[in-house]
């Protein structure tokens, strides 16, 4: 761990929810009020902390481990001072609210990301902290974590929770795309500045931009969807020129606005490019029998599967497609795994193999803090590394540099300073733009492969930055 903490040395299932965004925004404007009156005006008041330890044990079964991860949550109550002080109070600490899921559909997210960025935290608060300016001393950073239980109105009262009562004068958030948007919708009200990682896309509401929604909200460190699309074509293009795969793609969609959106938006692009297309209709969430769609994919002698369905969903189709005597020459997606531990979880030996998938980030060989991420990661957990971890860790490198700047835990400053700053990261260079209140990260495109000793692993097999090192992609095992 260097011992500049914001690592300035030199050199992102999630869901695309573009319809729920359009309808969740429109309900939101009319609502969004500025920063809440008096914080800033009327003497501060005098804080005690009493902490109440509040634990969430889950337990998540990955070959070859089992993974207890408990949740504590620290909660500050405010008590109002027998004597007035001034707005010029020192803080005690920069109390960030940590909003993420650990239980539910995007627990997976939460439980491999969480450990890593605690880590971080307590290495900045072993250095004293942070600098601010404003009250000429470092103070240490308070981490304020909840559970939204993959819940969107428990994400929304979690982070009323985190602002109202805890004090937090930011809010780092993750889960899907509705829940980060739930979480921008509560800070927008109460005036904290909140940096979720999830699809550009989603966020901008594909091409509008967001300021004129969002004043605090920002979307970073994650792949832009026509990169990734790029991506899409790129890889097929490069077995069907050798004549390895046929031009047909099929499509395993889930029927949501997910798999609603990829269809309507890659269909027309395929066809363009020569491809057959196989539709064998969406499936709901939780389906028990994927027979029906197996046999239109098998009778078609599909070659190439399109992917977006949940983690819970994949294996159960996966299992009962190798047993049918089926399975695809190429199958990539996204949000049906979220980590090396979810493609072990699909079935035993070689059942994941060749399985390709969106990858939200990856800690780039070379990058500032990728060192440290991967010598830190096996010392506090037991998992794989997960696709959020590079995105998070980037946020909380470009958030540190961001304090440094701002000098102050006044949530004005902090977000006024968020488009002024520019950071090297884990996952290359940070800088959101004023305009979109987004700052793309590469987008890449990962596949579980072996290593020479016969074991599975995740290897990256495309990436939009050229720096970025990359293997050969490789065709999946006949059943």
């Amino acid at each position: 761990m260097p011992t500049d903490v914001s690592f300035r040395r030199g050199v992102t299932r999630r869901g695309f929810l573009t319809v729920a965004v359009s309808a969740i925004v429109a309900g939101v404007v009319a609502g969004v009020g500025a920063y809440y009156a008096g914080t800033l005006a009327a003497p501060a008041e005098v804080t005690r902390e009493v902490t109440r330890t509040i634990e969430r044990t889950t337990t998540v079964t990955a070959p070859p481990t089992t993974v207890t991860k408990t949740v504590t949550t620290t909660v500050t109550t405010t008590v109002a001072a027998t004597t007035p002080t001034t707005p010029t109070t020192i803080p005690t600490a920069i109390k960030i609210g940590y909003i993420h899921q650990f239980v539910g559909v995007a627990a997976s997210e939460g439980l491999h990301e969480y450990p890593i960025i605690k880590a971080f935290v307590d290495e900045v608060n072993k250095q004293g902290g942070v600098y601010l300016k404003d009250y000429g001393r470092k103070l240490p950073i308070q981490l304020v974590v909840y559970d939204g239980e993959s819940d969107v109105a428990r994400n929304i009262e979690l982070c009323t929770k985190a602002i109202t009562e805890d004090k937090v004068c930011f809010v780092h958030s993750g889960g899907t795309p509705d829940q980060n948007i739930a979480h921008h919708t509560v800070c927008e009200k109460y005036g904290i500045p909140n940096i979720s990682e999830y699809p550009i896309e989603i966020f901008t509401g594909e091409g509008k931009a967001r300021a004129q929604y969002w004043k605090y909200s920002w979307c970073g460190s994650f792949f832009s969807i026509p990169a990734m699309m790029e991506g899409y074509f790129t890889v097929f293009e490069s077995f069907v020129k050798r004549g390895l795969v046929s031009r047909k793609v099929g499509y395993l969609l889930e029927d949501n606005p997910d798999g609603r959106w990829w269809y309507e938006n890659t269909k027309s692009k395929y066809e363009s490019l020569g491809y057959e297309v196989v539709f064998p209709g969406f499936f709901p969430t939780g389906t028990k029998d994927f027979s029906g769609i197996i046999s239109v994919l098998k009778d078609k002698r599909v070659e190439i599967l399109h992917i977006n369905t949940s983690i819970t969903d994949f294996p159960t189709f996966w299992r009962q497609s190798i047993a049918m005597g089926y399975k695809p020459k190429i199958a990539i997606g996204g949000r049906y795994m979220g980590s090396l531990d979810d493609a072990l979880a699909i079935g035993p030996g070689d059942t994941p193999l060749g399985l390709m998938t969106e990858l939200w980030s990856w800690p780039i060989p070379g990058c500032p803090g990728t060192d440290w991420i991967w010598e830190t990661y096996p010392k506090v957990t037991k998992l794989h590394m997960g696709f959020g971890v590079a995105c998070q860790m980037s946020t909380w490198q470009f958030l540190i540099k961001v304090l440094e700047e701002a000098g102050s835990v006044d949530p004005e400053k902090i977000n006024k300073t968020i488009p002024k700053v520019e950071a090297m990261t884990c996952i290359g260079k940070v800088k959101y733009d004023p305009e979109t209140h987004t700052s793309p990260g590469p987008a890449l495109i990962g596949q579980i492969q072996k290593t020479p000793t016969g074991e599975l692993t995740l290897q990256i097999v495309w990436s939009s930055d050229p720096a970025v090192p990359t293997v050969e992609p490789i065709l999946i095992p006949p059943p």
